[in-house]
């Protein structure tokens, strides 16, 4: 969807994007990939002098479609948004916040987002959902069961209402040119918590990193994890050395609102973590090199 974008860079002014101005349109079609294990379909769009090129992805075994999209982004004063119409007019609203979820209104009014966005409801076969899992799109919409991810707002750089910029001034606008990310459709049965959305929503963001080198002989096994979290609502949100240099420093968060105990297996240190968590909490651990040590539970600056 395109819509107006009729304020300064900031957008002081506006509550919601609401003036639509019109659609990608046109649509080629083109399959890539139609095997046992994936298949890959690619639509390409058009509108004004830009056009968006969305590559779908459905995977064996899997609910969820995935795309990776790429545009070229030439227009002025417009914002671009992808609108994912639902049946959920009724539904439950949740985002994610920094280590944690929130409920909104379903308004239409525009709301910062992070990792995903999640519509739940119910019918006669009982609770389902639809989730939304973004890469680097943090701003979102939704109304009568329609949710909408802003991608893009293109105004002048750097505008701030109420000076008057024109083209003498020798601005620019943002945005402009192509850009490339990924989006994932995610079905579930009952709601976020049930599809563990934050664990779902990291796997998808942090796609594993690969090293391409030659053979050689190594003290490490071919197969080792670098730490991990046996349980479901405890994601490891930071791995670090310690500032004193002593130490390791693991940082967890819960992230389904509800208790947590058991152990982290940290890999790397042949050492494992003891865990005990309240709803939604963020807790540090200090992992001391001397395994003779305890692990100790220490703050945001790693004091006792």
């Amino acid at each position: 969807m395109v819509l107006e974008d009729w304020d300064d860079t900031w957008g002081h002014r506006i509550v919601s994007y609401d003036r639509e101005l019109g659609h990608f349109e046109k649509p080629v079609f083109r399959i890539l990939e139609n095997g046992p294990e994936r298949a890959r379909v690619e639509v390409t769009t058009t509108y004004g002098d830009s056009f968006l090129r969305q590559v779908y992805s459905l995977e064996r075994n899997s609910a969820a479609i995935t795309s990776l999209v790429t545009v070229n982004w030439n227009e002025k004063y417009r914002v671009l948004k992808l609108s994912f119409p639902t049946v959920l007019k009724d539904g439950v609203l949740t985002s994610s916040i920094p280590y944690g979820a929130i409920e909104r209104e379903m308004n239409g009014e525009e709301e910062p987002g992070q990792a995903w966005i999640d519509l739940s409801g119910e019918d006669g076969g009982g609770a389902f959902g639809v989730a939304l899992l973004t890469e680097g799109k943090c701003s979102y919409s939704a109304k009568d069961g329609d949710l909408r991810v802003t991608v893009f707002h293109s105004t002048a750089w750097s505008h701030h209402n109420p000076s008057v910029v024109t083209e003498a001034d020798g601005y620019r606008f943002m945005e402009q040119g192509i850009h490339e990310f990924s989006y994932r459709i995610l079905p579930h049965s009952g709601d976020w918590k049930d599809a563990n959305l934050p664990r779902k929503s990291r796997e998808f963001a942090l796609k594993p990193m690969t090293l391409v080198t030659n053979m050689h002989d190594g003290k490490l096994p071919g197969m080792k994890s670098l730490a991990s979290s046996k349980l479901e609502n405890v994601n490891i949100s930071v791995f670090k050395i310690s500032e004193d240099g002593r130490g390791w420093i693991v940082r967890c968060v819960e992230t389904l609102g509800q208790t947590a105990s058991g152990e982290i297996d940290l890999g790397l240190l042949d050492r494992s973590l003891p865990v005990e968590m309240s709803p939604w909490e963020l807790a540090t651990y200090y992992v001391p090199d001397d395994k003779g040590k305890p692990v100790e539970r220490v703050n945001l600056l790693e004091l006792k």
